[in-house]
C-alpha cells in the first residue's frame, strides 16, 4: 500500500489552488447576533443596527452580506421589520448605503410595498 500523501502534495495535484473570487461572509455569532441586528431594525435603532452591522462586518467591507446572513439565519427581512414599523432611518440604511434589495420576495410571497400597505391599511 502506498503511504498517505501530504495535503501540500495533494492540493499539488488535480485541482488549481486558487481562493474562491468571493467567499462567504463569517457566520454570525451563536449567542443571538442576528435576532439583535434584526430587533435594531425592528425598533429603528439605527445607531445599534449601524454598530452590530460594522462589527460582524469585522472590516471585509460587505456590510450588506451582513445583514443578509442574520436574516438568513434568523428568518426575517431586516427591510420589512423596518417598514413595517414605520422605521424609515433604518429602511434608508438599508437600501441607501448597504443596497439592500427592495423587490426581494417575503418567505409567504409578497413583495415589500404589499406587506407595507397590509400593516397601514393603505389603498392603492
Amino acid at each position: 500500500m502506498a503511504p498517505p500523501r501530504s495535503p501540500a502534495t495533494s492540493a499539488k495535484r488535480g485541482s488549481s489552488s486558487r481562493a474562491p473570487p468571493n467567499p462567504s461572509p463569517a457566520p454570525l455569532a451563536a449567542d443571538g447576533a442576528s435576532k439583535l441586528l434584526l430587533r435594531a431594525a425592528h425598533d429603528g435603532d439605527l445607531r445599534l443596527l449601524k454598530g452590530l452591522v460594522r462589527e460582524l462586518d469585522k472590516g471585509r467591507g460587505r456590510p450588506r452580506e451582513v445583514v443578509e446572513a442574520a436574516e438568513k439565519e434568523a428568518g426575517f427581512r431586516a427591510l420589512f421589520m423596518a417598514a413595517r414599523y414605520g422605521r424609515l432611518p433604518v429602511c434608508r440604511y438599508l437600501v441607501e448605503e448597504l443596497g439592500v434589495d427592495v423587490d426581494t420576495i417575503h418567505d409567504e410571497g409578497a413583495c415589500l410595498l404589499i406587506c407595507v400597505r397590509n400593516q397601514h391599511g393603505l389603498s392603492m
